[in-house]
């Protein structure tokens, strides 16, 4: 009992640490970019503008800090060192397959890693 305690206390611990500095970037809606997370709605679309207009003030943030702002990645490399986030409406709306998404038609956010820190920011076109 005493360990569930514990590790709840230090889970709740780290939450509070990346909430301390948060990123924040005017006009960028936190709760939109992550309702639309597969980017189905249109949303991540207009939004990704002000992370790239911005990246200055992401560049060089841990990968927690990151991920805190933006949710989890839609996939990652296999190396881990680069995420990506889908911006737009794709086959990713419709299904699934069991070999993942067609990431060839998807617009995406690709975020570089260097160990963990951001190292750049871009969009990706199809």
């Amino acid at each position: 009992m005493l360990f569930w305690i514990i590790l709840l206390y230090s889970s709740s611990l780290g939450i509070q640490a990346k909430q301390a500095n948060p990123i924040s970037i005017s006009g960028f809606k936190q709760e939109d970019w992550k309702f639309d997370s597969l980017g189905c709605k249109g949303l991540r679309s207009i939004l990704s503008n002000k992370l790239i207009l911005n990246k200055e003030k992401i560049i060089g943030r841990t990968k927690e800090e990151v991920e805190f702002l933006l949710g989890a990645p839609n996939s990652i490399s296999s190396n881990k060192m680069i995420e990506f986030y889908f911006l737009n409406s794709g086959p990713q709306c419709i299904y699934v397959d069991k070999n993942g998404y067609d990431s060839l038609e998807v617009s995406k956010l690709m975020l570089v890693y260097n160990k963990d820190s951001l190292k750049s920011l871009s969009t990706i076109i199809p």
